[in-house]
């Protein structure tokens, strides 16, 4: 069973956060970024979810930034994160 976006909407629903999303060239989404309303982009003080899809194009598993899932990234720089 792979991860859902209702799934992942269910987490951060919870709570009133600015959300970005980036997408890839497939037009997927790849990047999920949440981060309290008053946060820059530039500012450390993101969490940052890579989604990573199937041979389907279903997602398959979604991985935190550096492996972790505290509000410490920066959204501006989420593609050179290593995820886990």
């Amino acid at each position: 069973m792979g991860i859902t976006l209702n799934r992942l909407y269910s987490e951060v629903g919870k709570t009133q956060y600015t959300t970005l999303i980036d997408y890839n060239s497939n037009n997927d989404i790849e990047y999920i970024g949440t981060a309290l309303p008053s946060s820059l982009v530039d500012d450390g003080s993101w969490r940052i979810i890579k989604l990573v899809y199937d041979s389907n194009y279903n997602i398959s598993s979604a991985k935190y930034a550096q492996g972790v899932s505290t509000f410490t990234n920066v959204w501006t720089t989420r593609s050179s994160y290593s995820y886990a």
